[in-house]
């Protein structure tokens, strides 16, 4: 009887240390992923033909180095075959910057701005718009027109002093689908797309355009901006940055 014991407990044991071997299912890890915040503008229109107009501007992401490098490149391939030896940092991508011909009176407006009546009109087939169209679109611009705009350019940086600067590129351009972004001062420029700068301050916090605005790229800190942003028409007021 003593011997069937020990056989008994023997067989436990090894039944025990098998099971120990085994491989057991996996242990949560806990905590779910973090959801992908959305990016959220929004502000309210201001020296525009639908002044006071609510605008909302969603996004999935900020662009990546690599997206903001390809368009750098090609504003700097539009401003060398423009001027000839262009493409240096702060070189404008001046108006006719990728906009098919809209009509002798508006080219006419947009070309004599800054004294680049010489510049060669723009087809859809120059380079920035090339690579607007590849570029991912990240989010999109509403307002209360019938069709909101595609943001195929995003990011933001903060200042030294705390206040925040934020650039967006939407196409088509502001006003394509209704006269609501008609500026009411300012000679018009001819870009088929809209670049807005954001200056988010304690104290302000306005957006201003390319609609009016030379664009600059400078290639060495891959930024677009507005030429001279202190000069150029506030056009975006209110404006608040907030992610959901």
């Amino acid at each position: 009887m003593r011997a069937l014991y020990t056989l008994l407990a023997g067989l436990v044991l090894i039944a025990a240390s098998v099971h120990g071997q085994s491989p057991q299912p996996a242990t949560p890890s806990g905590a779910p992923a973090a959801p992908v915040k959305e990016i959220v503008l929004t502000a309210t229109t201001a020296n525009v033909k639908d002044s006071g107009t609510p605008v909302t501007i969603r996004l999935l992401r900020w662009s990546t180095d690599e997206e903001r490098t390809a368009l750098i490149a090609a504003f700097t391939a539009q401003a060398t075959g423009r001027a000839g030896g262009g493409g240096r940092a702060g070189t404008p991508a001046g108006p006719g910057s990728g906009q098919p011909q809209r009509g002798q009176g508006q080219q006419a407006a947009g070309a004599g701005r800054g004294g680049r009546g010489g510049a060669p009109p723009a087809t859809v087939t120059s380079p920035v718009l090339q690579a607007i169209q590849k570029a991912p679109k990240i989010g999109y611009l509403w307002t209360n027109e019938p069709t909101g705009y595609s943001v195929n350019l995003a990011w933001h940086e903060s200042q030294p002093d705390g206040s925040e600067r934020v650039v967006i590129l939407t196409s088509p351009r502001l006003g394509t689908y209704s006269p609501a972004w008609t500026m009411k001062a300012g000679t018009v420029t001819d870009y088929a797309f809209t670049l807005l700068e954001f200056r988010i301050t304690a104290k302000t916090a306005e957006g201003k355009s390319s609609l009016t605005s030379t664009i600059v790229a400078d290639p060495n800190t891959h930024q677009l901006a507005l030429e001279d942003f202190s000069a150029a028409p506030v056009i975006l007021t209110k404006v608040k940055l907030t992610t959901k």
